[in-house]
């Protein structure tokens, strides 16, 4: 089990990353304090602004994208305004080729796409689910692209909600290319504006249980009870690039 990419409330910049940490900021992001129910390490990272709107990060996939063809995926986060679509994330390679895009589409429903390499979609899943206004959820995905049937699930507070088949198998997504890691935005021109609160974003390049996941105290993905985030050491080792042979100048490894 490996933990690719981190963010948490606290900071834009990631928490744990393999390559770039930093994202690109596109419309108004801030990290709001609150000690609202849920918010977990006193602030969350507001998506929101009070007014649907651009607002998302855009963070560059190299090395920070699970060379796998398993992921799982957790995005712990509130809705400002349920009525409203918010864009959950988009990560895979440019022009839709092994795009992977969730989001919240509003009147309960979180839809799911994931499409091959050459931009054809694999699945599409529109998951029914009750969400109540400002409450923090642990949504969580898994996907194992090596396989074709059963191989889809999604998760709310450690209960899964829907378990769907690609139909296909799918290459994995090869992280030194040029990719894309962005959160509160989808691919489509349309699907660029949220009304998010989010509080931790974390991939895995492998399959896990949301039950089971280790905290910094405690385990389990269950909602707005938790209060600790998930374990892992804090590392922004730099790009992971090479010039002549020779590794590129980058931030030191920070561990914690």
């Amino acid at each position: 089990m490996s933990i690719v990419f981190a963010v948490r409330g606290t900071s834009t910049t990631a928490y744990f990353a393999g390559g770039f940490p930093s994202p690109t900021s596109i419309g108004t992001v801030s990290i709001t304090s609150s000690t609202a129910a849920g918010v977990i390490g006193g602030s969350y990272i507001n998506l929101d602004q009070g007014a649907l709107g651009q607002h998302m990060l855009s963070y560059n996939g190299h090395l920070n994208l699970p060379a796998t063809q398993q992921y799982s995926v957790l995005m712990r986060c509130a809705m400002s305004n349920t009525a409203s679509a918010a864009q959950f994330f988009y990560f895979g390679m440019p022009c839709n080729a092994l795009g992977n895009e969730a989001r919240w589409g509003g009147a309960g429903v979180v839809p799911f796409t994931g499409l091959d390499n050459a931009g054809n979609t694999l699945i599409t899943q529109n998951q029914t689910v009750a969400a109540a206004q400002n409450q923090f959820y642990d949504f969580f995905w898994t996907c194992d692209f090596s396989q074709t049937t059963n191989n889809f699930l999604t998760w709310r507070d450690n209960t899964a909600i829907s378990t769907a088949s690609t139909g296909a198998a799918r290459i994995a997504i090869n992280p030194t290319l040029g990719s894309l890691l962005v959160l509160g935005a989808q691919n489509l021109f349309g699907q660029s504006t949220t009304q998010l609160y989010l509080n931790e974003f974390v991939m895995w390049n492998t399959i896990m249980t949301p039950s089971t996941i280790a905290l910094t105290s405690g385990t389990g993905l269950n909602g707005s009870a938790r209060t600790a985030f998930v374990q892992v050491a804090n590392s922004v080792g730099g790009t992971g690039l090479t010039i002549r042979g020779r590794p590129a100048l980058g931030p030191p490894n920070q561990l914690v």
